[in-house]
């Protein structure tokens, strides 16, 4: 049934691209989400966000635009052009940091979304671009977190301190037996203040003997006031 489906989707998806190609975000150029040429134009964060996060770009011009797309725009293929930048900026990170743990298996998962997110999106951003990446790293995909607590829509939560607060015990694990020798890489698309990945971090601290590896598409520069 599962490769019916994905077969369908496929079908669904080549139908679409070709009634309604996509277009670069940044020059509108047809075929591309983010064009070769425009993708070059991207700042390189290839930084560590905060202790155990990696970002592939900063959150400015096309990389702003591109998630723009993916999440308000209902271009949900858009998060494999997202995916693709993650995987080429920072494999060799996600290597280097793999070695570390050479009989450690790799699992991806991804920050959970609110219920009304989901609702008015029709699916998590995230989980589309962790999708993906999980396909490029050949590794498998699996649900780990739940929201415990409604929480408002963090986009929109201009305070580092109030964001903390709302954040905290607002994530679940829900894993059913812990993860043995496994390197868990979480992905979002953008961290900020990284109050959401440390979140996600200690809900999974009882179910992880490895410290997990947070991934994201973005880093937003402090300067920038808007919070994700």
């Amino acid at each position: 049934m599962k490769e019916i489906m994905s077969i369908t989707h496929r079908a669904y998806t080549a139908l679409l691209d070709f009634l309604f190609p996509p277009t670069c975000v940044a020059c509108a150029h047809v075929g591309f989400w983010l064009c070769d040429t425009c993708r070059l134009t991207l700042k390189s964060s290839h930084r560590r966000a905060d202790a155990h996060t990696l970002a592939a770009t900063n959150f400015t011009g096309p990389a702003r635009q591109l998630i723009h797309r993916t999440k308000y725009s209902g271009a949900r293929d858009a998060a494999h052009t997202v995916a693709d930048i993650i995987y080429d900026v920072c494999m060799e990170d996600i290597s280097e940091h793999l070695a570390l743990y050479p009989s450690a298996k790799l699992v991806v998962t991804y920050i959970p979304a609110r219920t009304k997110t989901v609702r008015e999106r029709g699916y998590n951003h995230a989980e589309a671009i962790a999708h993906h990446l999980a396909t490029q790293l050949d590794a498998p995909l699996i649900a780990t977190l739940a929201y415990v607590k409604d929480i408002p829509l963090m986009a929109r939560t201009r305070s580092r301190a109030q964001r903390a607060q709302l954040l905290h015990k607002s994530m679940s694990s829900i894993l059913t037996e812990p993860l043995s020798n496994t390197l868990l890489v979480i992905v979002d698309d953008v961290i900020t203040t990284g109050s959401t990945m440390r979140e996600a971090h200690r809900a999974l601290s009882c179910d992880t003997t490895i410290t997990p590896l947070g991934l994201t598409f973005a880093h937003t520069p402090r300067s920038t006031t808007q919070t994700k």
